[in-house]
């Protein structure tokens, strides 16, 4: 997720372990004295088969039937194969707004009220939306990447309803949404680890350089997952368009 090893990284890896731990071990000592049926144990029960246990093609099914409305809902567009799982564990975070933005650090008493402040000093404080998608500085790379694929547009400001937008801008073909997926999920995986650079290396780049990441990182991740994705990089900075309908 961008942590790094130092020693502030890890101290604050450490305070948020314990707030866990203690959070679950509460809840542990409040539900053990309960009882819901006197005589009787308690079991999980899987409610998609008459078994009443879980089975996988069950699960397959119910996902199979779920409509385009329920798939936006349940996030599932983070699990596409030519994500990298780490990417696709710290965009379901994102999406449930559990990344330790200093906005969240603050909400779990890890931080100070004064530490808030977003890393691009813009004077604001860092939450998802403003780090993700309103930042002055960090919001900026997606008209930079939006110009790059040939769009141009105004974004929400709220982070789900900017994703909805943004995977849109290439028509409502099944296809054409799951490419722009992975573009989306490529500019927030490097605000992510830029945002960390400058906190715990104290590193910083101009919006060109983050531009020019996206355009290498998600040409590797297409190329590496679909064998009709066999064009060169200077072909994909060219004309990037072009090269996502050969996706399949």
């Amino acid at each position: 997720m961008g942590w790094g090893v130092n020693g502030e990284a890890w101290k604050w890896q450490r305070r948020l372990f314990t707030w866990e731990e203690e959070l679950v071990r509460e809840c542990v000592g409040r539900l053990t004295p309960v009882v819901l049926q006197v005589g009787s144990a308690d079991r999980w029960i899987w409610h998609l088969h008459s078994s009443q246990c879980y089975s996988v093609s069950s699960a397959y099914n119910k996902l199979s039937k779920m409509g385009i409305n329920q798939y936006h809902n349940s996030h599932n567009f983070v699990w596409l194969k030519v994500n990298p799982l780490k990417v696709s564990i710290f965009a379901w975070k994102l999406l449930r707004n559990r990344v330790p933005t200093r906005n969240n650090l603050f909400q779990w008493r890890i931080i100070a009220c004064t530490d808030q402040e977003c890393t691009a000093a813009c004077g604001m404080n860092k939450d998802v939306n403003h780090l993700f998608v309103n930042c002055n500085f960090y919001g900026r790379l997606w008209y930079l990447i939006s110009r790059w694929l040939g769009f141009s547009t105004v974004y929400n400001s709220r982070i789900l309803e900017h994703i909805y937008q943004f995977d849109s801008l290439g028509g409502f073909s099944h296809k054409a949404q799951c490419s722009l997926y992975v573009i989306w999920l490529s500019v927030a995986w490097i605000i992510w680890q830029e945002c960390n650079k400058r906190i715990f290396q104290r590193k910083e780049e101009n919006l060109q350089a983050f531009c020019e990441r996206v355009k290498l990182q998600s040409y590797w991740w297409f190329k590496s997952k679909y064998v009709l994705f066999n064009f060169d990089y200077q072909l994909w900075r060219l004309n990037p368009i072009f090269c996502l309908t050969t996706v399949t």
